[in-house]
C-alpha cells in the first residue's frame, strides 16, 4: 500500500511546505529530509511555497512514462524546456 503525497509545513499561514506522508504512529516522512515534530498537513488552499527539492521529487514521481519506452534519463513533467533531465530509477 503506497501512502499518497501531502504537504507539510510548520504553522498555518505561510511559510515553505515541504511534500511528505504522515506514518501513523511516526514522525512526518518528508520527500527532502526536512525534520521537526511541528510539522503538520496543509490545507489545499493555505499561502505556502513549496519547498524546491520537494517540488523536483513530485515532478519526477508524476511524470507519467514515456510512450515509446523508457529513455535514460527524462525531464520531469512541467519542468520546462530548460530543465535537466533525470536518471530514472525502475520501480
Amino acid at each position: 500500500m503506497s501512502l499518497p503525497l501531502i504537504r507539510l509545513a510548520i504553522g498555518r499561514t505561510n511559510g515553505t511546505a515541504p511534500y511528505g506522508v504522515l506514518v501513523i504512529g511516526a514522525q512526518p516522512l518528508t520527500v527532502c529530509d526536512t525534520y521537526s515534530p511541528d510539522l503538520q498537513p496543509t490545507g489545499e488552499n493555505t499561502a505556502y511555497t513549496l519547498c524546491q527539492s520537494c517540488t523536483r521529487a513530485w515532478l519526477i514521481l508524476t511524470t507519467p512514462p514515456h510512450p515509446g519506452g523508457e529513455p535514460k534519463f527524462r525531464p520531469a513533467a512541467g519542468a520546462g524546456k530548460s530543465a535537466a533531465a533525470h536518471d530514472h530509477l525502475n520501480g
